[in-house]
């Protein structure tokens, strides 16, 4: 049975009994944890339905459903197959979905919908009833995982947390549909000249880039990387490159641990946009990629996982009808 209830942060309170007798610091100490409170309140306050299959991992798997039912049957089965066995959480901002929830149950995952049409809301909330989770993987509803893509990423932040000259906030894989990610990998399959050749220069960026704009060169990128599988294998046997990002990173998958999700202040929630009918969707990456920076945690991209994205939002009806026509263009 669904549990409803209201979602209310409850950050630790201030103490002034820290050592300190000087009255300035102890007020403004005070007053940063109250107004850190009253944030996490704003961002974590909404109505919620959750199915807890919740089994106290200190891994949680959050996958974000919002409007993409058309692509669940292709998707949510390879991420079922990555996650192998992994505690996994659901969430629909704003939706209850019958079918989600009978899938959760089916898998023994967890399914949480809110009331309010709003991801970062949603994932706060999320992130929030996990409290045991110190280690949160987030996947979004139109990404195409190979097999071993959560374990290899999870174990590549690991290794590049202990062992590189940075603490990262965030580790992504590499996604051939992807402003930032595409021109590294052309160049490391060594098709980064016919690309050009055909669609022009492979310019890095977040929200315009050929790819982004050009719905064939969109189907090249697939066309040339599928099977997904077989490409993630050639890239993990060559040196790993790490790409320290140098634009704003659309978060599609995504790994980092709780404290930088604290540390950050959660994600935004707009409350104004909300009382107007609009969400907070896309502000994630803007706030993620400029708070990495800010802390000194940047987001780094691992050349050796590779998953990819469906497609672009304006790109998704004509992507959808090749996918109906000629489903083996999508193969993992």
């Amino acid at each position: 049975m669904s549990i409803y209830e209201e979602c209310r942060a409850t950050p630790q309170s201030a103490t002034f009994l820290d050592g300190d007798d000087r009255i300035g610091p102890r007020i403004y100490r005070g007053l940063k944890q109250a107004v850190k409170r009253i944030n996490g309140q704003l961002r974590t306050g909404d109505s919620y339905s959750f199915e807890d299959r919740r089994t106290g991992s200190s891994q949680l798997i959050c996958i974000v459903a919002v409007n993409k039912q058309d692509i669940w049957p292709l998707v949510l089965p390879y991420i079922e197959e990555a996650a192998k066995g992994d505690y996994v959480c659901i969430i629909s901002p704003g939706l209850y979905d019958h079918g989600l929830s009978h899938l959760c149950e089916q898998w023994g995952w967890s399914y949480l919908s809110t009331a309010t049409r709003d991801a970062n809301l949603a994932q706060n909330i999320c992130f929030w009833l996990h409290q045991e989770a110190q280690l949160i993987v987030k996947i979004d509803e139109d990404m195409i995982l190979p097999p071993n893509a959560i374990a290899d990423l999870v174990q590549r932040y690991q290794a590049i947390s202990a062992g590189s000259e940075i603490t990262p906030g965030v580790v992504a894989p590499m996604v051939p549909l992807d402003g930032l990610s595409y021109r590294y990998l052309l160049q490391s399959l060594n098709l980064l000249k016919a690309f050009e050749l055909r669609f022009g220069k492979a310019m890095l960026h977040a929200e315009d880039s050929v790819i982004s704009r050009n719905i064939e060169a969109a189907i090249w990128i697939w066309e040339n990387t599928s099977p997904l599988g077989r490409t993630a294998n050639l890239l993990a046997e060559m040196p790993e490159h790490l790409i320290y990002a140098p634009i704003v990173l659309n978060p599609g998958m995504i790994v980092f641990e709780r404290s930088f999700w604290d540390d950050m202040g959660y994600l935004p929630v707009f409350r104004r946009r909300l009382i107007f009918g609009q969400d907070s969707i896309a502000t994630d990456r803007h706030f993620i990629s400029s708070r990495a920076v800010t802390m000194s945690r940047p987001v780094v991209i691992t050349s050796h996982v590779l998953v990819d994205r469906f497609s672009f939002s304006a790109q998704y009806q004509k992507m959808l009808k090749l996918f109906q026509e000629n489903p083996e263009t999508f193969s993992v």
